[in-house]
């Protein structure tokens, strides 16, 4: 931003001689000045004003708990859990006598018996035994009775990372937490909410959170997360925790926790296994013959490998997703015991099988969703490597597509807006200054204009996704502090634009009405992506997509404003410089329009796309598809991962449909 500044200065001694200077001059000393106390005056600009009042917390309250009932339905949509045929009779039993008198001990039952009395419960099983669906089952039905008071939030435990500079402690996990819900919805930071809207609605009970895989943390996190759930208020009364049995029990170290209720789900037996199998496979017309002995097979021995695998929900699932479409492999080649002799080898094949179904080009009739491409085989499964490898390098189990510029170097994410910049801004100033008769003043100027700020511009934080809506701006935004120190940068670049820019070729009047025009403008552009509840379940193409709408919507308002301005300037002043064209105002009037639609219309939209995630993954998949790391259309590609159902989505985020998917796609990663 000094840049900008000295620019000004010297544009100041230009045009008001060396008196006004020495006024700029000390403006700008005193801008450096106050430098060493940015933190504080920044601390001081984001405080809010007031914390919420009852009816904003309700209102709050409300909102959340209507876009978790949209996404809890679509959740348990997408793990085909909302027909009864399609839920596993999957049998568990307690591992200690804190027991509501649930009975019989089915799934089903259990669900319904906490949505009757929310309370602590600890739910402990094998990989792929069906404690992540449990999750999802009991969130959709707490999140469709209106007159229940707890909201019920999931978590995947092992998105929880502290700082690098932090310990794992209780503090950071709650802190965790919370940015998790405000993450996920972040139009609970809209200050027609007020503040602390998080915090209260967890000391108040107001939320139940779900926590799902407490076995995929190391065990000092693990630790912390039992100790908070003991000892913090904000979980004293219910909660859901999944874990696997022996991470558990090293968390745990040997307490008995009281007043938890702790339970073991089971394997099904073979005939219910056989009885899913059975109904699941009726679609598959061509292999039903072959699934009919496959049944019979895993009913007549119940203590097979095969009977043990497909009792295990998870196999199950697999099993029928894997040779769905699969005209050259029948599901009976599994009765080979020579080629599959126990769970191990039959588990890999089923996880391998699965992959390779999905990309299968008529497999897609199986499915609900619908791929928008279809990707060859082994390409898709290729990118898969890569991304599951990212990921376990990096100790995450979710994608967030506005994150992937980690992945990038550092140089290349600041070279790229200096460049496009500087391509872009230099035809803007030939054509501007073309007119008055400088157009190689205008290539310079334009040149290192797209220099300088690209690379302003290439330090900034990536924001994370936003909307544009320029009809919830009120009043009280536009005078609160937060409000302020949000937007004041976008105001001052739009100061200097209108005022550099006009200020070169126009008397100092029309300089400033510019000025004031443009940073009005550029100022309630940024204030207008203020986070707002959403009209449609918050999936990652949907933010992606309010995120472009932001810029391009946000670049059109620009442009309306420079038109006015441009307009309106034009014709009413006379240049500085001789114009190399001659028009009647009329004519300067509708030229004047089109170069400020065009400056400010440029100028704003390349702000918010530099600063804006969309903008940032541009970058990020023509990097990455240049290294073969990911295709070019990588958002399809993720998509159409989510549809082929090898990945799902939690909120903004992807993820694989099982940890041992993820890890299997990891390992054959690291071996190409």
């Amino acid at each position: 931003m000094w840049v900008p500044v000295a620019v000004f200065v010297i544009f100041a001694f230009v045009e008001w001689g060396p008196d006004s200077l020495k006024t700029y001059s000390s403006l700008l000393t005193s801008l450096v000045a106050v430098v060493p106390y940015r933190d504080t005056i920044k601390k001081w600009f984001n405080q809010d004003s007031a914390a919420a009042d009852p009816d904003q917390f309700d209102s709050a309250a409300a909102v959340l708990r209507n876009q978790v009932k949209v996404l809890c339905a679509e959740d348990v949509g997408l793990l085909h859990l909302r027909e009864p045929q399609n839920i596993m009779t999957v049998p568990w039993e307690p591992v200690n006598n804190n027991l509501a008198g649930t009975d019989p001990r089915t799934v089903t039952a259990l669900v319904d018996s906490f949505a009757r009395e929310p309370r602590r419960l600890i739910v402990e099983g094998p990989a792929g035994s069906g404690k992540t669906s449990l999750s999802h089952m009991i969130a959709a039905r707490l999140s469709q009775d209106d007159e229940l008071p707890p909201i019920p939030i999931r978590f995947r435990l092992s998105a929880w990372r502290p700082r690098p500079s932090g310990a794992a402690n209780q503090d950071s996990f709650l802190r965790w937490l919370k940015h998790r819900i405000r993450e996920e919805n972040d139009y609970l930071g809209n200050p027609k909410y007020g503040i602390g809207v998080v915090e209260t609605l967890l000391k108040e009970g107001r939320i139940v959170v779900i926590l799902d895989g407490l076995d995929e943390l190391p065990a000092e996190r693990a630790r912390v997360v039992i100790d908070s759930l003991e000892e913090r208020p904000e979980f004293a009364d219910r909660y859901v925790l999944t874990s696997r049995p022996d991470q558990l029990r090293a968390a745990l170290k040997g307490r008995n926790l009281p007043n938890v209720e702790r339970i073991r789900l089971l394997p099904m037996d073979g005939r219910s296994a056989g009885s899913y199998i059975e109904a699941q496979s009726a679609a598959d017309t061509e292999n039903l013959s072959a699934w009919n002995r496959v049944e019979q097979a895993i009913r007549r021995q119940p203590d097979s490998p095969l009977t043990l695998t497909l009792s295990n929900p998870l196999m199950a699932r697999l099993a029928i997703d894997a040779y769905r479409g699969m005209e050259s492999t029948s599901p009976d080649e599994l009765l080979d015991a020579t080629r599959f002799p126990d769970r191990a080898t039959i588990e890999r094949h089923l996880l391998e099988r699965t992959l390779q179904a999905a990309y299968v080009p008529d497999h897609s009739k199986y499915n609900t969703g619908k791929p928008k491409v279809s990707w060859p085989i082994e390409d898709a499964l290729h990118y898969h490597r890569r991304i599951a490898r990212h990921m376990a390098d990096s100790d995450i189990n979710e994608l967030g597509w506005w994150k992937l510029h980690e992945i990038v170097p550092r140089k290349v994410l600041v070279l790229t807006p200096m460049i496009v910049g500087a391509l872009l801004c230099m035809p803007l100033g030939t054509l501007l200054f073309g007119l008055y008769g400088h157009p190689a003043l205008g290539v310079a100027l334009g040149a290192a204009a797209g220099l300088v700020g690209g690379s302003i511009v290439g330090t900034v934080p990536v924001e994370p996704p936003r909307r544009f809506a320029l009809a919830a701006v009120r009043f009280s935004d536009l005078t609160s502090r937060g409000a302020l120190a949000r937007n004041l940068g976008f105001a001052l670049v739009g100061v200097i634009n209108g005022g550099v820019l006009v200020g070169l070729l126009y008397p100092p009047l029309a300089a400033a009405g510019a000025a004031l025009v443009f940073g009005l403008v550029f100022g309630l552009a940024r204030l207008a992506t203020t986070p707002i509840e959403p009209k449609e379940p918050v999936t990652p193409i949907g933010t992606m997509a309010q995120d472009r709408r932001a810029v391009l919507i946000g670049a059109a308002w620009g442009a309306a404003a420079g038109a006015v301005v441009g307009g309106i300037g034009a014709p009413t002043f006379t240049p500085r410089v001789h114009m190399a064209v001659h028009l009647a105002k009329p004519g300067l009037g509708v030229l004047g329009a089109g170069l400020g639609a065009l400056l400010a219309g440029a100028g704003l939209g390349l702000m918010l796309y530099s600063t804006s995630a969309w903008g940032s993954l541009t970058t990020v998949r023509l990097w990455l598809a240049l290294r073969r790391f990911t295709p070019l259309r990588l958002m399809t590609f993720l998509h159409d991962a989510h549809e082929v159902e090898i990945m799902r989505v939690s909120g903004r985020h992807y993820q694989y449909r099982h940890l041992l998917v993820q890890e299997l796609l990891a390992e054959q990663g690291r071996a190409e």
